[in-house]
């Protein structure tokens, strides 16, 4: 087994200030070290600044932007449009990093419910539960779940480091030829992982394996069952929304979405292009 390369992210959101939130991603590959950056007040979410930065790549100088058409926008759900729009010409990793800056912000809401005016965390989790139905494997099994999000987070105290969330994807070429993609996310509140075989050049997967190690609940880690479901999906000709499908649609785990849907998926984009352009 050969190892061809990695990526690397870590999204750190911080509480610098009483009334100002800090979140921060970082992305690490062979060619590229970015950040995407936004300052957001901790009562209304609203972003107060945002910046994007190329510290090194392979092609091209460093850049240091400001992205003023974010400011006054809420860093929330429902965001991706206007996100977008903004990001418009920017380099094509910076999309991809301000969501993931983003889904930081979301959940380190979970330690600023007095500034976002709910009464308590017990009321938090039932807002959520209400708004949140059917959106993922948890949601959609509420009436199996035995532990709240509260209960899950309740030995828990923080101030300044709000939230970490850290992904990787590491490769590699097996002997017969295939690639192998293992990739990974850990953060405050899971630790997911999977597994990726897939055929040169096609990208069409032979195998796949996936786990739910750490969650809100235990019926969230019944959600690696369907990742075998997998094969027989070329990664370079599906989108993520196809792939959210063959996990189970409501029923899947987010996080492995992510993992399959983003970045092996995207991973396999960016070789199969790299590999044209050779």
């Amino acid at each position: 087994m050969e190892y061809l390369g990695q990526r690397n992210w870590h999204c750190l959101v911080t509480r610098p200030q009483k009334d100002l939130v800090h979140a921060r991603t970082t992305y690490l590959t062979i060619d590229t070290e970015a950040m995407a950056s936004l300052k957001v007040d901790a009562a209304t979410l609203e972003i107060k600044e945002a910046r994007w930065d190329i510290h090194r790549r392979e092609k091209g100088r460093p850049e240091c932007l400001s992205v003023p058409a974010l400011a006054g926008q809420r860093a929330y759900f429902g965001s991706g449009p206007v996100m977008r729009k903004a990001l418009a010409g920017f380099h094509p990793a910076a999309a991809g990093l301000f969501a993931e800056t983003i889904r930081g912000v979301i959940q380190a809401e979970t330690w600023l419910i007095r500034e976002r005016s709910y009464a308590s965390m017990e009321d938090y989790d039932r807002v959520w539960t209400q708004e949140h139905r059917g959106s993922c494997r948890y949601y959609s099994n509420l009436d199996r779940v035995t532990g709240t999000w509260s209960e899950h987070i309740a030995d828990q105290e923080r101030t300044d480091v709000l939230f970490n969330r850290f992904k990787s994807a590491v490769w590699h070429r097996l002997p017969e030829g295939d690639l192998l993609i293992t990739a990974t996310l850990a953060d405050s509140f899971h630790n997911v992982g999977l597994t990726v075989q897939a055929a040169l050049p096609s990208f069409t997967v032979v195998e796949a394996r996936g786990k739910v190690r750490r969650a809100p609940d235990a019926v969230c880690r019944e959600a690696g069952a369907t990742v075998p479901d997998l094969a027989g999906t070329a990664l370079t000709q599906t989108d993520k929304r196809t792939v959210a499908q063959i996990l189970g649609g409501p029923q899947a785990c987010v996080h492995l979405v992510d993992l399959a849907g983003d970045v092996c998926r995207e991973l396999a984009l960016d070789l199969a292009r790299k590999t044209g352009d050779s």
